[in-house]
């Protein structure tokens, strides 16, 4: 950087940014034009009128679009100056937002596949912090990037491969029979019935769209309708999960250093880079939800001071912690157990048998009030919705038991070494390795049923994201071990809170 009086001088964003912005931005509404014209020609406007409309909006947003990028190049600057990052931005006014070194806990690289094609990249400061505050370069030179990286965090994010123990992960197509277990994909094919039918609505075309489909399926019975329905979501649902999958983690690598920094690249059109510096990481995460366990896969996410532990990995001011995508258990939990020192047993420590009633209690009680809510409609508007009722109470009874039993064996925790283990779930089941010294204490909670049953929840506090991490219904034994990890203040917290 130049240095001037005043500190080093601010620089630019990089000129080939405006073409990025604008390319990305033409294929996005090219991309959304497509349903958008389909809708239009269902509800019967000429195709003159929709080339006219759906292609002159293309080429006006567009304009503005590049019009838009050209202002924030040439308004945005940045530096870094002393022990601090600062980011002016000037166009009307002026403003500056300074950010001190020692609060960035990670800098993720990103690069769409416009942007790697012009050698740029988008740099993403994470400051671990739940303000909401974005601290965010849209494009610069990557090596430009790289240096910022290294500048920010130290020489250990920069080696570019140099001292790397070895490689823990590399990604394998056969991964992606997992995408479509996921809970996700039955709300993405519901999403885009959903957007159909909101498109078609600005153009006034819903019922031609309904006469369509009801002229279609005039003949068959309304349930079967609706399994049809279900069934066509279904299938676009694992067309999208496949696709998300595909986008996110093609390329997928993860290398660790001596020091145990990790490493992690991936993306298909968006690549993505992210390193974890080893002193910030307090252990792992190992998540297991139904699908992912009946088929025997797994996802790893990283316990770390500074990154972000929603599934929903594009946060504006911090970096995810996703370390290892759907894949095989044995390979999730290969890279915990290199992370951590630590193996990860199939068999914890069992709760009392009282935690395991509450989740059949529980479990019962959602299913009759379920079933007593499908009975109003039935018994107010149309009583042949009784068919609707009765399916549900013999689908749902069986669905309804294997959960809660599900439930129950999926509590239990252990002590090895210098590691505490805490797991529980059934539907989002999640495995927690926590690290003795990452822990600040711990909270505990009893309900009024709770203290009935002789039970209470543990509650691990951390520095390291999300900050939480709960162990429900433990044995007041199990928790008074489980609390001197922390050291034997603990034991003088557990007499006060039984006596009170």
């Amino acid at each position: 950087m130049i240095t001037t009086a005043d500190g080093p001088d601010w620089q630019r964003l990089h000129p080939r940014t405006t073409l990025a912005g604008v390319v990305l931005a033409a294929g996005a509404l090219i991309a959304a034009g497509v349903p958008v014209a389909i809708a239009l020609l269902i509800g019967g406007v000429a195709p003159g009128w929709v080339a006219f409309w759906v292609g002159g909006s293309v080429v006006v947003l567009t304009a503005g679009a590049a019009v838009i990028e050209i202002f924030r190049v040439r308004a945005t600057d940045y530096r870094i100056h002393g022990d601090r990052l600062e980011l002016r931005f000037r166009l009307i006014g002026s403003s500056i937002r300074s950010l001190p070194l020692q609060r960035i806990r990670a800098v993720d690289l990103t690069a769409d596949v416009v942007q790697r094609r012009l050698g740029l990249s988008a740099v993403r400061f994470g400051t671990g912090d739940q303000t909401g505050t974005e601290f965010r370069l849209i494009a610069v030179a990557t090596e430009t990037a790289e240096d910022l990286r290294t500048a920010i965090l130290g020489e250990v994010a920069g080696r570019a491969g140099r001292d790397r123990t070895g490689r823990l992960a590399t990604f394998e197509p056969a991964w992606v029979r997992y995408a479509p277990v996921s809970l996700g994909t039955p709300v993405i094919g519901i999403g885009v019935f959903g957007a159909a039918t909101q498109v078609a609505s600005w153009f006034d075309a819903v019922p031609t769209l309904w006469r369509t489909v009801s002229g279609l399926m005039a003949a068959i019975p309304l349930p079967l309708q609706i399994l049809i329905l279900l069934a066509v979501a279904l299938v676009i649902g694992v067309i999208g999960s496949v696709a998300l999958y595909v986008e996110s983690w093609w390329g997928y690598q993860l290398d660790r250093d001596a020091d145990g920094t990790l490493h992690l690249q991936r993306g298909l059109l968006v690549r993505r880079s992210s390193s974890f510096q080893g002193a910030r990481i307090r252990g792992v995460t190992l998540l297991e939800p139904l699908g992912y366990r009946r088929t025997g896969a797994a996802m790893l996410r990283v316990v770390a001071v500074g990154v972000e532990t929603s599934q929903q990995d594009e946060s504006k001011h911090q970096v995810s912690s996703t370390i290892v995508p759907p894949a095989p258990r044995s390979v999730a939990t290969a890279v915990a157990e290199a992370i951590t020192r630590t193996p990860v047993p199939a068999e914890l420590r069992a709760h009392p048998p009282a935690a395991a009633h509450r989740r059949y209690r529980w479990s019962a009680a959602i299913f009759v009030t379920v079933l007593a809510l499908l009975a109003v409609p039935a018994i107010l508007l149309a009583p042949e919705l009784w068919w609707l009722v009765g399916g549900a109470a013999v689908i749902g009874a069986p669905v309804t038991w294997f959960l809660a039993r599900d439930a129950a064996a999926g509590l239990g925790h252990l002590i090895i070494d210098d590691r505490v283990i805490l797991r529980s779930g059934s539907v989002f089941r999640s495995t927690e390795v926590l690290a003795h010294d990452g822990l600040l204490g711990w909270n505990l909670k009893r309900s009024p049923a709770q203290r009935r049953l002789g039970l209470c929840t543990l509650v691990a506090t951390s520095a390291a994201s999300p900050g939480q991490f709960r162990l429900p219904d433990v044995a007041p034994a199990q928790a008074v071990e489980l609390q001197r990890t922390s050291g034997p203040v603990w034991d003088r917290l557990w007499e006060r809170s039984v006596s009170g």
